[in-house]
């Protein structure tokens, strides 16, 4: 109807999809004020500031960990790929210490690009690792001086992206 900008005008009985256009002008707004808030403090959009951010919360919790004398690196081969072709994830664990690192266990897990609240493991297939100088990723050892590596080849299942391009970020627990 002519008129109706807002979902509370419209009547009791209206049973058809409403775009509200005072809501989508308060997110605009929104909108338009975080970004000039990101672009005055210096970033230059919002993935800047999202990962300086991430950036800092990852430097904050290695601070906490001072001490331990292990040094960690996760390589994804590639970053694109096609459902149905797989790619190689890599972690690997340096023990710089002269005691072995006990109780090592990794879990890997997909969520969606940017949600990592979301989990999206069971789209994925993740093959039995590969493993070098350590004996096991569920409760695993590490020799003091070795450096341990584990290869998993992963691959993303059709409902991955049933339609369309759709990301995910591949992490892990350690």
């Amino acid at each position: 109807e002519e008129g109706v900008y807002s979902a509370s005008d419209l009547p009791t009985n209206f049973t058809s999809a409403f775009f509200d256009l005072n809501e989508a002008e308060e997110l605009k707004s929104s909108f338009l004020s975080a970004r000039t808030s990101i672009l005055n403090e210096g970033f230059a959009g919002f993935g800047d500031a999202w990962l300086t951010a991430v950036e800092g919360q990852q430097l904050e919790e290695a601070k906490q960990l001072a001490g331990v004398c292990a040094s960690v690196r996760v390589q994804i081969k590639q970053e694109l790929t096609l459902t149905r072709i797989g790619f190689e994830a890599n972690l690997e664990i340096w023990n710089n210490g002269d005691h072995p690192l006990e109780n090592v266990t990794v879990t890997l897990r997909a969520s969606p690009f940017g949600n990592a609240s979301l989990d999206a493991t069971s789209l994925f297939v993740f093959g039995e690792p590969e493993l070098t100088d350590i004996t096991s990723i569920s409760g695993g050892v590490i020799d003091a001086k070795s450096n341990a590596k584990s290869t998993w080849l992963i691959i993303p299942l059709t409902e991955a992206a049933p339609m369309v391009e759709i990301k995910y970020d591949i992490s892990g627990v350690l």
